[in-house]
């Protein structure tokens, strides 16, 4: 990867990842790898884990359970397995294609939990005074921004008048419309 000029933090993350892929692939030779291989080794890695490298070892006496991986885990590795063999290509190498067009898994859907009415006090509590989180705080709770939409949130999206709020949402680029909490119009 150094020969290709790829940054130097590049090449390590793409490191970490394909040392693990040729963990898992051993004793198989390079030229050996096919897509049932590395199938067997991804799922193997999201049921039981890998074993941990001996550097991997904490310093205590304590041995850690090997990681399972995770639908974004197993993406990167995907990834990264596509970009090593597209790199083995420009610099003359013959890769076996052992990705093939293999999809990666899809992301788990979890379902937001409301918090409590006595975590939003709480919550509230512990930004009160603050110079800009009380703020931020408050229009995520009530109003329900993220982080990203509360940051790129200007006056000329506010109509007190008609208490709402109406913008483009920053990720979706999708127009909202909110009616503001009478707690955001002390603000």
């Amino acid at each position: 990867l150094r020969l290709l000029r790829r940054r130097p933090r590049t090449v390590d993350y793409y490191a970490s990842i394909l040392s693990k892929i040729r963990q898992g692939m051993e004793p198989t030779p390079l030229h050996r790898w096919d897509r049932k291989g590395f199938e067997a080794l991804l799922t193997k890695a999201q049921v039981d884990g890998l074993p941990r490298r001996t550097s991997d070892a904490p310093t205590s006496n304590r041995s850690r359970a090997p990681a399972k991986w995770g639908a974004e885990t197993t993406r990167k590795t995907i990834k990264a397995a596509r970009a090593f063999i597209r790199w083995g290509a420009e610099l003359g190498y013959e890769i076996p294609d052992f990705v093939g067009k293999l999809k990666p898994p899809t992301r788990e859907h979890v379902e937001p939990v409301p918090h409590s009415k006595a975590e939003v006090r709480k919550i509230l509590k512990g930004a009160e005074g603050h110079p800009y989180l009380d703020r931020a705080i408050k229009l995520a709770l009530y109003a329900g921004l993220e982080i990203t939409d509360i940051r790129s949130l200007e006056w000329k999206h506010i109509n007190l008048r008609r208490r709402d709020l109406r913008r483009e949402r920053t990720k979706t680029r999708q127009a909202i419309e909110i009616p503001l909490h009478p707690a955001l119009l002390e603000l």
